[in-house]
């Protein structure tokens, strides 16, 4: 047998070997008893922990480090022990590693309000006020909780996961919850997983996953920060492409219903509201997968966690809830990034001012590019692939994102009213598929928190240079009628539907079918040929769906 072979059965093995219990639910696979046993990841764990899980398998319930400490501490000395004589490691690491306490959490986790909310005040209060930290007896310490907020967001988990995991019968499903003021970035509420008051592990804050469809905003955001080339009008390819890669794969991204235009090309607008692949590698590409990821940077995603390879336009960015709600928050505010906190001040018991907090949002994006990005995400739960919580909810105008990983494996939905912005994911700790889309699973927690408190409408206020403009069939500016209206970012809406009617539509569109290099199938676009290939190897098989 090969030995990559045998590497995949062993894989397949850890991620189902059976490792306790917990109530009617099996543990099962290393990833889960991670979070169980020690509230982290896997990959966070230290050697001696791993070596405590390693040894469970031989028997979990014997070997159970809440049940029997004594037996789980002498197998996990046994199992590196083992790792020592197989020179893997020496004497000395022997010796500290066994020396160490089993260092699990407290069985089931430890049941405290908010826990998920506190722990990121804990980690605002460290790196605010450093040493201090150590000693707060008798302070005052105010956040930006919203307890109507927090109890929605709660009874939404509660409520809508065991309901989800009886549709799909499947036991392990979970979620998070983010939801932060659309304007000033305040945190009002977390929720960590489908039992929200037990503390652990932190999927809010935790959970680094990739999000789909939820990166598309960003791809359009980036063309229509560019007004005299992009438009809600322009048209982009919609057919059958094929993108070589410096490894000399072929890369062959498909609409999830696996259809295309008839014409062969579809407007920006309709691109996003339908939440359409090939349009959006087309555009990403021909804008340039540098300049997409500046806009992530702006939108305040950590660096690290950019790869500008053409799977990032789909979804191949792994980010957690939070992050994912600061993109969205820059975006909802009109273009102005505020960064997420939870703590508004630290009062000493004499008075003294410990900590203030003054937010302060800074532009990041063009607000006429963020207006349209967000009053496109309007459309997308007005007719787009959020229809159903639009017909729920005709009177809020509520703008969102619908977000579905390959083969199912994570659901996301960005939510926004006129006053917050709400992350909600669901999915499985061991990254198994779900049999859930973003709109069936993420939304339907957004739904339920939306039922739980009373949102405010989404008013939008178009910014200066923004006119409603019609359109005719064919995507020409009409200076009167048309087939739909429009926002435009343009200082004179007149002068352009005049030389629109006039030019039928200028050919300096990139998308235009007389030189569009992305509708011949074997070649990419300049932009391709720059440095993307730092982390291509894998990044098809990571390659995201639609919705």
């Amino acid at each position: 047998m090969r030995v990559t072979a045998k590497i995949r059965i062993l894989e397949l093995y850890m991620n189902e070997v059976y490792l306790g219990q917990s109530g009617d639910n099996e543990i099962r696979g290393f990833p889960l008893a991670s979070l169980y046993y020690f509230g982290r990841p896997v990959e966070e764990l230290s050697l001696d922990q791993q070596a405590l899980l390693v040894g469970m398998v031989k028997g979990a319930s014997i070997y159970n480090p809440w049940r029997n400490p004594k037996l789980a501490l002498e197998r996990r000395n046994l199992v590196l022990r083992l790792l020592q004589q197989q020179q893997i490691i020496d004497g000395e690491l022997y010796e500290m590693l066994s020396a160490r306490p089993l260092g699990v959490q407290p069985r089931g986790g430890v049941i405290s309000p908010q826990p998920a909310f506190m722990q990121l005040v804990r980690q605002e209060l460290q790196a605010k006020l450093g040493d201090k930290v150590k000693d707060l007896s008798g302070v005052k310490i105010f956040t930006t909780f919203d307890s109507v907020a927090q109890d929605a967001a709660e009874k939404a988990a509660v409520e809508g996961i065991p309901a989800l995991k009886k549709q799909r019968k499947l036991s392990d499903l979970e979620t998070a919850i983010v939801v932060v003021d659309r304007f000033s970035g305040e945190v009002r509420a977390m929720v960590g997983g489908s039992e929200p008051q037990f503390a652990g592990y932190n999927r809010a804050m935790q959970a680094r996953r990739s999000i789909g469809s939820l990166a598309k905003p960003a791809t359009y955001l980036t063309a229509l920060s560019q007004p005299k080339i992009y438009r809600l009008n322009t048209w982009i390819a919609d057919a059958p492409i094929a993108l070589r890669q410096p490894n000399g794969q072929v890369w062959s991204p498909q609409n999830d219903d696996r259809r295309y235009s008839e014409s062969g090309r579809v407007m920006l607008v309709d691109a996003l509201t339908r939440s359409m692949n090939v349009p959006t590698v087309n555009l990403g590409m021909a804008l340039g997968l540098p300049a997409v990821t500046e806009t992530w940077i702006k939108l305040g995603v950590p660096k690290d966690q950019l790869h500008p390879v053409p799977a990032m336009l789909l979804g191949a960015l792994n980010l957690t809830p939070i992050e994912v709600a600061q993109a969205f928050q820059t975006i909802a505010s009109g273009g102005n990034r505020a960064p997420l906190s939870a703590l508004r001040s630290v009062i000493a018991e004499d008075g003294k001012v410990l900590y203030q907090s003054f937010p302060q949002a800074e532009r990041a994006v063009p607000a006429q590019a963020a207006y349209l990005t967000l009053w496109t995400m309007q459309q997308v739960v007005q007719r787009g692939t959020g229809r159903q919580l639009g017909a729920k909810y005709p009177n809020l105008h509520l703008a969102g994102k619908t977000g579905t990983t390959n083969n199912n494996v994570d659901t996301w939905f960005a939510g926004i009213d006129g006053s917050t912005v709400t992350i909600t994911w669901v999915g499985r700790d061991n990254n198994q598929p779900t049999k859930l889309y973003g709109a069936s699973g993420a939304m339907s927690i957004y739904q339920r928190y939306l039922a739980n408190q009373t949102p405010t409408p989404l008013n939008l206020v178009p910014p200066e240079d923004i006119a409603d403009m019609g359109v005719d069939y064919d995507g020409n500016f009409v200076c009167s009628g048309g087939m739909r209206v429009l926002p435009v970012w343009t200082s004179d809406p007149q002068s352009l539907c005049q030389q629109s009617e006039m030019q039928q539509q200028p050919s300096s569109n990139p998308f235009d079918q007389s030189s569009q290099p992305q509708q011949q199938p074997q070649q990419q676009p300049a932009q391709q040929e720059q440095k993307d290939s730092d982390g291509v190897a894998g990044w098809i098989k990571d390659m995201f769906g639609s919705n």
